[in-house]
């Protein structure tokens, strides 16, 4: 399974009939999209909205702390950062 690259963006708040929506949106040129492509909308609240536009930077963040982790022999944060990489890409 593979997600649209980064960088993603939360777009501004909209009152809809189901409560308030945060656009997430993936910039042009992602992945082949053409133009601003709206990849999720976030009916909760601002923080989740800023947690899922975030994703795609702190996987990558999280699989470079696995990186040098598993280099330096520290085993129980290399398991709990490839248990989370597991958890976000299968």
């Amino acid at each position: 399974m593979t997600h649209t690259p980064g960088p993603w963006r939360m777009c501004a708040m909209t009152e809809t009939d189901r409560g308030r929506m945060w656009g997430i949106n993936g910039d042009e040129g992602t992945s082949g999209l053409s133009g601003d492509a709206r990849l999720a909308e976030v009916f909760s609240i601002e923080a989740n909205a800023k947690l899922v536009a975030a994703a795609p930077e702190l996987l990558a963040a999280l699989k470079r702390i696995d990186e040098i982790a598993g280099f330096r022999g520290f085993v129980d944060i290399d398991d709990i950062c490839l248990a989370a990489i597991a958890h976000a890409t299968k």
